[in-house]
């Protein structure tokens, strides 16, 4: 129906200043780069960010800058003389006098204060240069790194003996992590306060971090939630890529990928840390990975897998939109017929998506999983007949709820009072984890007294229950004996009361739960009842189902309690496909994802939208016979976009020439273009 015009003229403009969306790179400004996303990162030292900063600011960008915080760095080594690895005391080294390598040439480092010190002074250059943020990445240090002379002196120094070799005993290999975790709690706390102080308190500190189960899963240490007591610490980048997600992990006895569920619990550990410590989060997703010998098919698959995982979290709406540009725009990849497939159109429609979409209430489960950062410390020791497969304690109790469609909150030990919140069953162990400080157990008592319902699994027998810490020093045999004594309850299986909460004890190991053919069931069937018994709905089902605004996002999960599809009606565009086809009937399989927008969510009261495009709408202006659009995108994707418009347009213009149009159902039109260099006015001729 046609609409009458009372304002015959206005003006949308977008706010770019106000950053949600931004990339990375190394290098210039590029036409084929250009995302226009509200910020960009130079990724490099000081002496290349001024020239490649400068490139981008003057199309506009907001300028930023990363660095890694643990590897490369060559620079720092010729300045204090150790170009020779075998003698290198700053280099991460193993057993055997092996460094830790990033790639071929660059290694990571022991982050003595001198090194600390060096980083300062390429900060400052940098802020200099007029970096509005500086992003510190990646504080890592290998588990089976700890040998270089660098650290046995501070060994000495933290613990006043003489260093052991971390692989002599639980004892030592806990000792190594802890210093390991100290070692770049340090080195990051010092360069934040050095930010701020430097800055005026003007320039914004961000750590891009992967999560604490990638970490564990890859034999990393990092501070992780220590970092949120930093109060120079703005947040983070929560780094799941494809990568990282299709790390194999365990399920019904199964070793394999599980790209979805893995990314899922991902990002829900690090959405928790940065919101438990009130610190900000962009997440990220990667469709092309370190490892260059996948098909774009398999890429393609197991991005669209991490994409939705973390649109699931209605709650975050700040994206890094992709890293390493470069590798994507510029090179094309094999598709599983051996054909060459250019990807470019696609992904820009899904970053303009990134920047429309917005933030909405997230809805909690009732149910969460304790996870503690020392998961790091004990992770990949296998001795003294202790081994953790693959971290399957914590996927135990975490995994059978993501393929029952359940979303469980991630609670940390060392934050518990700020991330227990809206939690009502929590599932913990101590058999991959240890709690820092018995004072924790105390907000576990308080939260149970007042509601909550724990679940302790563990046989507490594992030889991290011996190290000499506060509970051994204490005179307890494991930190769960502590536990059960602040709570006043016994080591047995029939549920008890703890004020007007409940304590159930589990006596095996959760990673029987994954490890085992259908151990799952036995979680399951567990919780089922005392889910009963607290008069909660047990509910599950094989899929997430999201909506945020006109966004559907869809995830159907295969090994899961049935093999139905998830079928969905009506008038959807298809954002998976970059030509922005219109669907009315959607099945979605089991291991398998869609990212939708749906036209019926559009106002009575709209006249025109841009629905999907693989450009960016800067202002749009109305007039009695027109939209005119200031449009910009990268000129490495063809212009592509499917809007709406309440009455049929006579022709679409992109600077004065005619572009195809075609129409399609629901007042909808699809155009498609040749995308241009610079900025470009389209119109829509209406009158």
């Amino acid at each position: 129906m046609k609409r009458v015009f009372f304002l015959f003229f206005f003006i949308v403009c977008y706010n770019l200043s106000a950053q949600k969306a931004h990339f990375q790179t190394a290098g210039l400004w590029h036409p084929d780069l250009d995302f226009t996303t509200d910020a960009v990162i130079i990724y490099g030292p000081p002496e290349d960010f001024s020239k490649n900063a400068n490139s981008w600011k003057q199309k506009g960008y907001e300028i930023q800058s990363m660095m890694s915080s643990s590897w490369g760095h060559s620079a720092f080594f010729k300045s204090i003389g150790f170009n020779d690895l075998s003698k290198n005391p700053y280099a991460q080294k193993d057993e055997n006098g092996n460094v830790a390598k990033h790639g071929e040439h660059e290694f990571y480092i022991v982050p003595d204060l001198i090194f600390t010190n060096y980083l300062k002074e390429n900060i400052s250059n940098i802020i200099d240069n007029g970096a509005s943020a500086i992003y510190l990445e990646e504080p890592e240090y290998f588990n089976y790194t700890g040998y270089s002379k660098v650290f046995k002196q501070n060994w000495q120094l933290k613990y006043n003996t003489l260093w052991l070799n971390q692989y002599s005993s639980a004892d030592a290999y806990y000792n190594s992590a802890l210093l390991k975790s100290d070692f770049y709690f340090k080195h990051l706390k010092a360069l934040a306060k050095h930010i701020k102080i430097y800055s005026n308190d003007k320039v914004k500190c961000y750590i891009p971090t992967h999560s604490i189960l990638n970490y564990s899963l890859w034999q990393i240490i990092s501070p992780e939630t220590s970092f949120n007591t930093i109060d120079e610490v703005d947040g983070y980048i929560g780094q799941v890529w494809t990568g990282t997600a299709r790390t194999p992990i365990y399920y019904n006895g199964i070793y394999k990928e599980r790209t979805f569920e893995n990314a899922y619990l991902e990002y829900a550990s690090l959405r928790a840390m940065a919101y438990s410590g009130d610190k900000k989060i962009f997440f990220l997703t990667d469709p092309i990975e370190d490892d260059p010998e996948h098909t774009w098919d398999d890429y393609r698959e197991n991005y669209h897998k991490t994409f939705v995982a973390q649109m699931l979290f209605s709650d975050v709406s700040n994206y890094e939109v992709l890293p390493w540009p470069d590798r994507i725009f510029f090179k094309s990849y094999l598709d599983r017929n051996g054909e060459k497939s250019i990807i470019s159109k696609e992904l820009s429609i899904l970053i303009n998506a990134m920047h429309d979409i917005g933030s909405s209430e997230y809805k909690t489960s009732p149910i969460g999983v304790m996870l503690s950062r020392t998961l790091m410390y004990q992770s990949n020791y296998n001795r003294e007949s202790y081994e953790d497969k693959r971290s399957s304690n914590f996927y135990g109790l975490a995994l059978p709820l993501v393929k029952h469609g359940i979303n469980p909150n991630i609670v940390f030990l060392e934050e518990f009072s700020q991330s227990i919140k809206d939690t009502k069953v929590l599932l913990v162990t101590y058999e991959n984890m240890k709690p820092l400080s018995k004072e924790y157990h105390n907000s576990i008592l308080k939260w149970i007294k007042s509601g909550g319902v724990l679940l302790f699994f563990g046989e507490n027998k594992n030889v991290f229950n011996t190290i000499n810490q506060w509970w051994t020093k204490d005179g307890y045999t494991y930190p769960a004996k502590h536990l059960f004594e602040v709570l006043g309850v016994e080591e047995s299986e029939e549920l008890q009361t703890v004020g007007r909460g409940k304590f159930l004890f589990v006596n095996e190991n959760p990673e029987k739960y994954v490890l085992n053919p259908k151990g799952q069931d036995s979680l399951t069937s567990r919780l089922k009842e005392v889910f009963e018994v607290i008069d909660e709905p047990w509910l599950t089902k094989n899929y997430f189902k999201e909506t945020r605004g006109a966004y559907n996002v869809i995830s159907v999960m295969n090994e899961s309690e049935t093999n139905q599809p998830y079928n969905l009606k009506g008038n959807y565009v298809d954002l998976f496909n970059a030509s922005l086809p219109i669907l009315n009937e959607i099945e979605t399989k089991p291991n398998e994802v869609n990212f939708l927008y749906d036209l019926d969510h559009l106002d009575s009261d709209t006249d025109f939208k841009i629905i999907a495009s693989s450009f960016r709408v800067l202002e749009t202006t109305k007039s009695k016979k027109s939209y005119t659009l200031k449009i910009k995108g990268a000129t490495s994707a063809k212009g592509i976009a499917r809007f709406y418009c309440n009455e049929k347009p006579k022709r679409v213009l992109l600077n004065g020439e005619k572009v195809t149009m075609e129409s399609g159902p629901n007042a909808t039109y699809l155009i498609n273009f040749t995308q241009v260099k610079n900025s470009n006015t389209l119109e829509i001729i209406i009158k």
